[in-house]
């Protein structure tokens, strides 16, 4: 555990130099920000592709990382995730009403077996004439 403790405080003092360097040497910073793709304002980057694209650097212990906002979802996907969840819950309180209502039976549960003895017959209905039919004869009697 000692050698834990010394391990961490000397990592601590080089951190400590490390930080005061690039808070107090504007040329340090600038060393280190180029090879993170940082560049000042007025400065530009020039890719040749030629030659291969130097690779990123290695993390190690002890580095330190500049901090990024985390990004979040965008507009659309929010929408379109809310509109999935309200179709979905009405969709299932739909079905959940369908069921309860006894419709969402099959049609064999539904048909009984009709005997012939206890069925009656209803007599149909006459059917109105359309209300074309009946301005017509209605002008036939009246000429």
């Amino acid at each position: 555990m000692q050698d834990n403790l010394e391990s961490l405080s000397d990592l601590n003092r080089n951190l400590s130099v490390e930080i005061a360097a690039l808070q107090n040497d504007p040329d340090r910073a600038k060393r280190e920000a180029l090879p993170l793709g940082w560049l000042a304002k007025g400065e530009y980057e020039i890719v040749l592709t030629d030659r291969p694209l130097p690779s990123k650097p290695q993390l190690s212990p002890g580095k330190v990382l500049p901090a990024s906002a985390p990004t979040g979802l965008g507009d659309l996907d929010i929408k379109a995730t809310s509109l999935i969840v309200v179709l979905l819950a009405f969709g299932l309180s739909w079905l959940r009403d369908f069921r309860a209502s006894g419709r969402g039976t099959t049609r064999a549960k539904q048909r009984r077996p009709a005997s012939k003895s206890k069925t009656k017959k209803t007599p149909k209905r006459p059917e109105r004439p359309s209300t074309a039919a009946a301005d017509t004869s209605m002008a036939d009697t009246l000429a």
